[in-house]
């Protein structure tokens, strides 16, 4: 209420009551009443203001917003959000800092308050972001036991500052991969180290960070398997692997390349080879010397040759032997044949 006013617009009283002094025709020098004829008074209203104030409602919030000046029975759009805070959501405005949405963003409001020049402080709300970015680094050992530099698994399936549950692969006893996520890292030939993992087997949960800085780093060591090889007792003079004269076993990384050389004794042919377990990649069974991969197991490899077969041709020159004058028998490299006596009338041998 401003206050009393004739229908001319003119005061009369304040908004307290209190005649104002001096209208002519209504009031003398003192304030008093002075007509003697009746009068109407109007009451003057003006619309109350208040102000909206917007709050981050968090410290890692970002952004700045400027009150707002409203006037009550008006309505109004509300500012719209320029608060900002990593890996969440801006979900609307509570009126209190703990409380639920009541307004959205830019909603049209009117009568927050009917208290003149009061405040109405409106909360921002945050929810998680279900797409926030943590990096798997899968580092793989190489064919010679060392670990390289790492291939980052990029994700963006995170739920801002809640736990990310990593659980295990296990084949038999053996754990040999990891699950995050319901994403399975698991490879064939390989089995995840757990001390260089800094896991323990046991399922876990860490904190997804909001900012997308959360790192996982998994290493998987590089499966070896055993490789023998079995040789006949007679043919064969060497087998080497990688230019080293093959003895006993050796324990192959999974996809090791490796060179195999035998060398096959004269008067013997090369035959072929025999696996027992599992073949190296690209192994043929039908060559003697090649360049393969260990598998994905242990392995035999048996060595078969095969002795060479002469033909002797015996004539005998006008005579007989073994009842024929030409006479042919196959023989095998290294056997000991014994010569008949050949047989011719009127000679000797």
């Amino acid at each position: 209420l401003l206050g009393w006013f004739t229908e001319d617009g003119v005061q009369v009283a304040d908004a307290d009551g209190n005649f104002v002094a001096s209208v002519e025709g209504y009031t003398d020098d003192q304030g008093r009443w002075q007509r003697a004829d009746g009068a109407t008074l109007y009451a003057n209203w003006k619309l109350h203001t208040y102000t909206i104030t917007f709050d981050k409602n968090d410290a890692l919030a970002t952004g700045e917003m400027q009150p707002m000046t409203v006037s009550y029975g008006q309505s109004t759009t509300l500012t719209p959000n320029a608060f900002f805070k990593q890996g969440y959501y801006f979900a609307g405005w509570a009126t209190q800092a703990d409380g639920e949405v009541v307004y959205d963003d830019e909603e049209q409001v009117s009568n927050l308050t009917d208290v003149q020049d009061g405040n109405v402080t409106l909360y921002a709300v945050w929810t998680p972001s279900n797409q926030t970015r943590y990096t798997v680094n899968i580092y793989s050992m190489d064919t010679t036991g060392a670990y390289g530099s790492p291939v980052p698994d990029v994700r963006t399936d995170g739920l801002s500052d809640t736990n990310l549950r990593i659980s295990f692969v296990q084949n038999g006893d053996v754990v040999t991969g990891v699950i995050i996520n319901d994403k399975t890292y698991d490879y064939a030939g390989m089995t995840i180290d757990l001390a260089m993992s800094g896991l323990d087997g046991e399922t876990i949960e860490i904190n997804i960070n909001a900012d997308g800085s959360t790192v996982v780093n998994l290493y998987f060591a590089r499966n070896q398997y055993e490789l023998s090889i079995t040789k006949p007792l007679e043919g064969v003079t060497s087998v080497k692997v990688d230019g080293v004269e093959y003895t006993t076993p050796i324990m192959m990384y999974y996809q090791q390349e490796f060179d195999i050389e035998v060398s096959v004794l004269d008067g013997y042919a090369w035959g072929s080879w025999t696996v027992l377990g599992v073949a190296p990649t690209g192994f043929d069974t039908t060559l003697q010397n090649q360049t393969v991969q260990m598998g994905l197991g242990s392995v035999e490899l048996s060595i078969t040759v095969n002795v060479k077969e002469y033909t002797l041709t015996i004539f005998a020159n006008g005579g007989t032997y073994a009842g024929q004058e030409t006479y042919e028998i196959s023989h095998n490299f290294g056997s000991v044949y014994t010569l008949l006596a050949p047989v011719r009338a009127g000679y000797r041998l």
